[in-house]
């Protein structure tokens, strides 16, 4: 072998080892990514689909997140991305799905990378290899590997681009993989990167089209007509997702687009350039500004885009494209967004900052191509360019240095780049100048790819994508968890939602034991992330729920879901709910008993950060009650504990006078009763500490307490029976309306309702309000009693006394069976989420299902016995499963008639070229 291919091979063998490092540690470590969006929703989605598919269930419907939605329709799980199903099916630990999905993709970005610039790009082999490490290998794909789908689509981001720009040449040859492909990167489910890539291609077209003003106009048109039937054609293969999905965008917080200032959200600060595209020495910048390919990638970004000036208006389109997309990203800073935000598409998704995606890829290109000009020696690097390069360095770095003053606050916490930072990016733009000035001009190029890898490798272990921590930060299942299935076990109804309320301040009781246990295996941060998955499974925090398959009341999404009736329900429990569904962090106190009997809510979970120490006494300040004069709790189901006296946690509400009854406490047992007044002088220990003790003179055993308001009231905070005598006390649950039995956890407290009412229920009485304020306003009156009264969207008005038995016979996510006995005309309310997909059959007859409540289902039932069935599947199903197999099977058609005709041509050509050898 020639010296010069020798140092080609092992150039080329550098390239691919350096670009495999970046990921070694995530792939062959054994350690599993425990944080940010893999751990609280991939993980858990994942996790459900594979369980479903492996039972032999296609799941249609999520009855374990926000009372009840969408699984198919919500897009960005990738139900029907085939690469999944491979995933799920080879591999039922799901950080390891999650891991190889992740090392496929990042693989499948490369080579298509590598394949556009090497078929229509025709780049040398070392110049592809060299973009496609940069794409596959740069900060843009690395900093989205937590959200998976978003990686999913910008894998094929590189195939796009290579087979539109073939099938401008060949439209009847790449057409159908251009279909195909967008059609996949459509399953992937995440709808902003398609939207992106088309736009993408969309303003390559333009470009060109523009641009070649010789050609007749059909000819110039002919690209952006080539796009429109991919993404036609696109559509059709992807209809069994596309329409559940556009029917579910019509019912979410988004349907109508976002308002302009969303749609800003997350635009890249000009403050933040430098860090963007810098990589990370110190820090890592938020994972949705960085779009770095290293220094030296960037210098030779700069030479190629120098060098395409001389070039066809097709390689000019790349600049065109990277400067595009980078006015696109800064969003409400560039200007242009003011006007494309209030667009089609523009309208309906944030985060301006992930046109970036397109910046990486044409970058990328640009780089790729100053490697191959440089190597050919059809280009040199002159006394202009190396200037060029030297300013452009020193304005990156020197930009790091407004990066504080962003003014996004996500990135409140930035500080200025350190002196390692600093010193890093200054070695390197000393060495590129080095290796321009000094290094001959053929391997020039080649010597900053690998330094520019060489920045990714480094800077990588600041990426989040290396932080890993162990895989019991997944598998092993904290103590609430069993609690509540052993009592799933044992109970006749399978239908059990809870409800967490916590910030996750807390220390789990058990942390000094787990960080003995790991601190030998993992590094601090790595115990620090697997002790905040601990916290996070102590509570159940969504979505990882699905894990265990627990129904719970609220969910975490930051797409499509939930829906619009959700979050407008959850004014109910709220004043201003998240958008994303969650209600755990937001909740500062435990809704009115009469929302968590409507939505079912059997079990709570708290911690016990609010809880309270007061001479000695241990409250429990989960619930507080305002009792005002002549209102009453009652508190019974009191354990057998001997007490000396009633503890108090009370705040006076103004307007009493000093000395004054607030309040009257009456104490039963068997021996008796032990009455007390309580007034706003009662406590002695100030304002900070309002502790009354109400003492009895012999010790008893309380059957009941019962607390009423007097006066101008007060507020309890929380109620203990204690016993002087040995300092013990037992806490009471002041929870208005409902019965409370509580479990402690270590720093976890577990509530169970003892009186949760049944899935669906009889109710006889029913008024229609449909515009959904004046229902809210409705079932906010404090006399309003969901218990006794719907409040309908549609249907008929109804007054009867209701009542009568309901059994639920067959349960399952998609499917519900009630054997009914009504006692008079009645609405059954079913407590679950009201959409489209639902049917009702009553007796072997439609039913029309109602919305109930703003958000749950109602269906009447006439009085006597009667058998329903609900049944779900999407609207559009099965005629959208029908059309994308009819599709995916013509495009499978079209692709063997096409080899088969060129099969036939290879042999026609063979036969003559035999014949004409004979002759």
């Amino acid at each position: 072998m020639k010296p010069d291919k020798a140092v080609i091979w092992l150039a080329s063998l550098g390239i691919l080892m350096l670009a495999l490092a970046l990921f070694a540690r995530l792939f062959m470590s054994g350690l599993i990514i425990a944080h940010g969006d893999t751990f609280t929703y991939f993980y858990p989605y994942w996790d459900a689909a594979g369980k479903a598919l492996r039972a032999g269930r296609f799941p249609l419907w999520n009855d374990l997140l926000f009372v009840g939605a969408p699984f198919l329709a919500n897009s960005q799980v990738g139900l029907l991305y085939p690469p999944n199903w491979a995933a799920w099916l080879l591999f039922p630990d799901t950080p390891t799905a999650v891991r190889m999905s992740i090392l496929l993709h990042l693989l499948w970005a490369g080579l298509g990378a590598y394949t556009l610039l090497r078929a229509p790009l025709k780049l040398s082999p070392l110049a592809a290899l060299s973009g496609a490490a940069l794409f596959a290998g740069g900060g843009h794909l690395a900093a989205h590997i937590e959200q998976l789908n978003q990686l999913q689509g910008l894998a094929w981001l590189p195939w796009l681009f290579l087979l539109f720009l073939l099938a401008r040449t060949r439209a009847g040859l790449w057409l159908p993989l251009l279909i195909a492909a967008l059609a996949c990167q459509f399953l992937t489910g995440h709808t902003q990167t398609v939207f992106i890539s088309i736009v993408g291609i969309g303003i390559l077209a333009a470009w060109m089209a523009w641009r070649s003003q010789e050609t007749p106009l059909r000819e110039r048109l002919a690209p952006l007509l080539l796009l429109a039937t991919a993404g036609f054609g696109a559509l059709i293969l992807a209809a069994p997702q596309f329409l559940p999905t556009l029917e579910l965008s019509g019912l979410s917080n988004r349907s109508g687009g976002l308002l302009p200032g969303d749609t800003v959200a997350f635009s890249l600060p000009p403050a933040l350039i430098g860090r963007a595209l810098l990589p990370g020495y110190d820090v890592a910048v938020h994972n949705e500004y960085l779009a770095t390919i290293g220094l030296a990638g960037a210098i030779l970004a700069v030479i190629g885009a120098w060098g395409v000036r001389r070039e066809s208006y097709s390689w000019q389109g790349w600049i065109v494209l990277a400067v595009f997309s980078f006015f696109l990203a800064l969003g409400k800073w560039g200007g242009m967004y003011a006007i494309l935000g209030q667009l089609p598409g523009f309208n309906l998704f944030r985060v301006p900052a992930r046109w970036m995606a397109l910046w990486a890829l044409s970058s990328s290109v640009l780089a790729a191509f100053a490697v191959d000009r440089l190597r050919s020696g059809q280009m040199a690097t002159g006394r202009q360019i190396r200037i060029a390069v030297v300013i452009v360095g020193l304005a990156l770095i020197a930009a790091t240095f407004f990066s504080t003053q962003s003014g996004e606050s996500i990135l409140s916490g930035m500080e200025l780049p350190s002196a390692i930072a600093v010193l890093g990016w200054g070695v390197t733009l000393g060495l590129a100048v080095i290796i321009l000035w000094l290094a001959p001009v053929k391997w020039s190029g080649l010597l900053l790819i690998l330094l520019a890898l060489g920045e990714l490798l480094i800077a990588s272990q600041k990426m989040t994508y290396n932080r890993l921590t162990s895989p019991d930060a997944f598998s092993v299942t904290r103590q609430s968890i069993p609690i509540i299935l052993n009592q799933q076990q044992n109970h006749e109804r399978p239908f059990r939602r809870y409800l967490s309320i916590s910030q996750i301040m807390f220390g789990p009781v058990d942390q000094p034991a787990l960080e003995v246990a790991y601190r030998d295996q993992l590094s601090a941060e790595a115990v620090y992330d697997l002790l905040i998955a601990s916290k996070l499974k102590d509570v159940i925090a969504p979505n990882l729920n699905m894990i265990w398959g627990l129904p719970g009341v609220d969910g975490f999404d930051g797409g499509l879901l939930p829906l619009r009736t959700y979050t407008q329900f959850s004014r109910l429990l709220l004043d201003n709910p998240p958008p994303d569904g969650r209600l755990r962090e937001y909740l500062t106190a435990v809704p009115e008993q009469r929302w968590l009997d409507l939505l079912g809510v059997e079990y709570l979970l708290t911690d016990r950060m609010n809880d309270r120490q007061a001479g000695g006494i241990h409250f429990d300040e989960t619930w507080a009650i305002s009792l005002e004069a002549g209102q009453t709790i009652t508190i019974a189901d009191l354990p057998d504990f001997e007490a000396t006296g009633l503890a108090l946690l009370i705040e006076a509400i103004p307007g009493g006078q000093s000395g004054a009854p607030i309040g009257e406490a009456v104490v039963t047992s068997e021996g008796g009763r032990f009455e007390a007044v309580i007034d706003n002088a009662a406590s002695g220990a100030g304002e900070s500490d309002p502790l009354v003790l109400l003492r009895w003179d012999a010790p008893l055993t309380a059957s009941e307490v019962q607390l009423t308001g007097a006066g101008s009231g007060f507020i309890l905070h929380g109620a203990a029976l204690y016993n002087e005598q040995d300092g013990a006390s037992y806490n009471l649950i002041i929870a208005p309306g409902g019965r409370w039995q509580r479990t402690d956890i270590g720093d976890v407290k577990l509530y169970r309702n003892q009186d949760v009412p049944p899935l669906a229920r009889l109710i006889g009485r029913a008024e229609i309000v449909t515009d959904e304020e004046a229902a809210l306003a409705r079932m906010r009156e404090a006399a309003f009693n969901p218990a006794q009264r719907l409040i309908l969207a549609g249907g008929e008005p109804l007054e009867s006394e209701g009542g009568g038995e309901v059994t639920l016979t067959a349960y399952a996510p998609e499917q519900l069976a009630f054997a009914i006995r009504a006692a008079a005309d009645s609405y059954l309310l079913v407590s679950q989420a009201h959409y489209p997909g639902w049917t009702a059959t009553l007796d072997g007859q439609p039913a029309p299902i109602h919305r109930a409540d703003i958000l749950l289902q109602a269906i009447y039932i006439p009085a006597g016995e009667h058998t329903l069935t609900l049944q779900y599947a999407p609207s559009s199903w099965p005629a959208a499963l029908i059309t994308g197999m009819a599709g995916w099977l013509l495009l499978a058609a079209w692709m063997l008639v096409i080899l088969v005709r060129r099969s036939l041509r290879k042999v026609s050509f063979r036969l003559a070229s035999n014949r004409h050898r004979a002759i």
